[in-house]
């Protein structure tokens, strides 16, 4: 547990056990006289004017009021601090997350389009080779050239997938940013944490459950319903 932690827990202990005393006094002074606490406007005029009641008890319930509001305004700086490191790193980590995933999609894009550029040079010189009597290499050449194309479906995948994430993390930046709000009572500064430039991302250009298992299963039902 970390010393910012155990000061936490050692304030709200504190003024558990102060809050406790204040409500002993009060007791004390409500079983003294007519003092009832159903009577706020009586109990505000014992409080002034100490009518009827021993001046100690009325010294205690002071004191004991004053010590509350300080821990509790302690416990409430303490909060502000945490809110403050806790939405700040969440935002960093968040951003560069979020960056990290676009340069992924990127480089696997710029790679996949240059490997499939390749292949369609390559798929045209094996429809160059007439000359040649081994027509069984040939084939085997031109499959291996396809089922290169097919694997490289990957990309497309990967940029579901990330693209996905992405929006998933984009949410839950939103979702910590109302979270920390709850916390924006009267008084907390604000974090200096600008947000994050929105990428639109179409919901549809982004599926979850897309996988590279069994792409060539697909491949060829795809095949089967798009070749005349």
């Amino acid at each position: 547990m970390s010393t910012g932690e155990l000061h936490r827990d050692d304030l709200l202990d504190e003024s558990e056990a102060t809050l406790r005393q204040v409500s002993s006094v009060i007791s004390e002074l409500t079983s003294e006289g007519d003092v009832s606490l159903d009577d706020p406007e009586n109990l505000q005029r014992v409080l002034v004017t100490g009518e009827g009641h021993r001046p100690a008890t009325l010294g205690e319930l002071l004191h004991a009021v004053f010590r509350a509001y300080q821990e509790i305004a302690s416990i409430i700086e303490s909060l502000r601090e945490s809110r403050g490191l806790l939405e700040k790193a969440a935002m960093e980590r968040l951003h560069r997350t979020n960056h990290k995933l676009r340069e992924v999609t990127s480089a696997t894009e710029l790679a996949a389009t240059d490997m499939l550029d390749g292949l369609d040079r390559a798929l045209s010189l094996v429809d160059r080779l007439t000359d040649s009597d081994d027509g069984e290499a040939q084939e085997a050449l031109r499959e291996e050239l396809h089922g290169l194309i097919n694997l490289l479906q990957f990309q497309d995948i990967t940029s579901q997938q990330l693209g996905y994430a992405s929006g998933v993390l984009t949410d839950i930046e939103e979702r910590l940013l109302r979270i920390s709000r709850v916390f924006d009572l009267s008084g907390l500064r604000e974090v200096g944490v600008e947000p994050p430039e929105t990428v639109e991302i179409e919901a549809d250009a982004c599926d979850p459950e897309a996988s590279t298992f069994e792409a060539e299963s697909r491949q060829a039902l795809a095949d089967e319903i798009f070749t005349p």
